[in-house]
């Protein structure tokens, strides 16, 4: 691996020189573009300050690809075994719009209900609506 991990590096050294800085990184990172104020909440809660600077706080492991990379077909199987019902919020500007998801919506298991929000990959924190938090809301109760 490389010295440095999108933004990791030694414990106590500096990745950014200022919030701004990481705000801006962290708003090209998660597969394109997240909104300015999404990035910024995000950095205010996952950065801590340093001798220098700035550094995430949260695990390394969480922003490098995996070794193995499961087939679309093998990731539904896992979904497939899921006995509850499974309730999927995606953003309509996220990772999985159009073909993206369409290829992939075979997989998403047997008892998957999707629904879609203003938003992209950070929805929650871009456009948290009354309805978005009823659906989750109901999911949780009722199951």
């Amino acid at each position: 691996m490389v010295d440095q991990l999108n933004g990791f590096s030694e414990k106590n050294q500096p990745q950014f020189s200022s919030v701004e800085v990481a705000v801006k990184t962290r708003q090209k990172v998660v597969g394109g573009f997240i909104f300015l104020d999404s990035a910024r909440r995000i950095a205010e809660r996952d950065l801590r300050a340093v001798e220098s600077g700035y550094r995430w706080r949260h695990d390394p492991r969480l922003t490098t690809p995996e070794p193995i990379q499961l087939t679309d077909e093998q990731a539904g199987r896992f979904l497939n075994q899921i006995d509850c019902p499974l309730t999927i919020l995606l953003g309509i500007s996220g990772l999985f719009v159009g073909d993206k998801f369409h290829s992939k919506s075979q997989y998403s298991g047997n008892n998957a209900k999707v629904n879609w929000y203003e938003g992209g990959h950070h929805l929650h924190l871009e456009n948290l609506s009354h309805e978005m938090i009823l659906d989750i809301k109901s999911s949780l109760v009722d199951h």
